[in-house]
């Protein structure tokens, strides 16, 4: 149903993703974060934001003197965000159907993204491929029943196909 969409979405900032279709507006999908890059993989929405760097220390200003006590890191002046932020890139893996996040976590920076072979490939700026690959069924649900989310889990069983014998064990 989703991949029949359109999705839409601002370079600015904006706290949501819009799905058209050929009649009218969607469903839309609420995410904070200026996005980079959408994709599908499979049956899943691959979105790359910018990471919140609110928890990040803040590089002082030209000259400024750094009060050694209030200091982390011995050199930080004269060192680069990308070393105080080594993962400006979160990536997050939406199960659209089944409405959860499948796989969030931050990756260095992304230039392109890839979906080939049956994985998905995270080309970083700094020339690493970072994949990503979906886990058996049977995985999935032993995550999801290790986390008591029985009724996801009972919900994705179903979309597999499983029979009613092997739901009730």
């Amino acid at each position: 149903m989703f991949r029949l969409m359109f999705l839409v979405v601002n370079s600015v900032p904006v706290d949501a993703i819009y799905f058209y279709n050929i009649d009218d507006r969607g469903p839309c999908l609420a995410h904070e974060g200026q996005k980079l890059f959408l994709t599908w993989f499979r049956n899943y929405l691959v979105v790359i934001t910018l990471n919140d760097n609110s928890n990040l220390p803040k590089l002082p200003k030209k000259n400024q003197k750094i009060n050694e006590q209030e200091s982390t890191s011995p050199n930080i002046v004269g060192t680069s965000s990308m070393l105080l932020n080594p993962n400006p890139n979160l990536i997050t893996i939406y199960d659209i159907e089944q409405k959860f996040i499948a796989y969030s976590c931050p990756i260095p920076a992304v230039n392109q993204l890839i979906s080939e072979w049956g994985e998905l490939y995270a080309i970083t700026t700094d020339g690493r491929v970072v994949i990503f690959k979906e886990c058996d069924i049977q995985t999935k649900l032993e995550i999801l029943f290790k986390k008591n989310q029985f009724s996801l889990a009972i919900d994705l069983a179903r979309t597999q196909t499983y029979s009613q014998d092997v739901l009730a064990d």
